[in-house]
């Protein structure tokens, strides 16, 4: 149902650079989180076009800057890696 409603919301805003394309049961700490985001990962490099980040959300996710922050941090820090284990 979460995932209905995020889909719908999506669309609803008219968000074209934002996709919500599938829902997996992930156990918080198990290795289906890394199924997920992997599956995540394999699924924008083949079905999306040409595209500069990745940013993995979940429910717990809160944004802590507004996405002009976010936008010109990852702007300044382009061509950069970052994985937080």
């Amino acid at each position: 149902e979460y995932f209905a409603r995020a889909r719908d919301w999506v669309r609803e805003q008219g968000l074209r650079n934002v996709d919500v394309v599938s829902k997996h049961r992930v156990n918080r700490g198990g290795v289906s989180t890394l199924t997920a985001w992997l599956w995540g990962m394999t699924w924008l490099l083949n079905h999306a076009g040409v595209w500069d980040h990745y940013i993995n959300l979940n429910d717990s996710d809160y944004p802590i800057a507004n996405s002009h922050s976010l936008m010109r941090f990852l702007w300044l820090n382009r061509g950069t890696n970052f994985v937080n284990v």
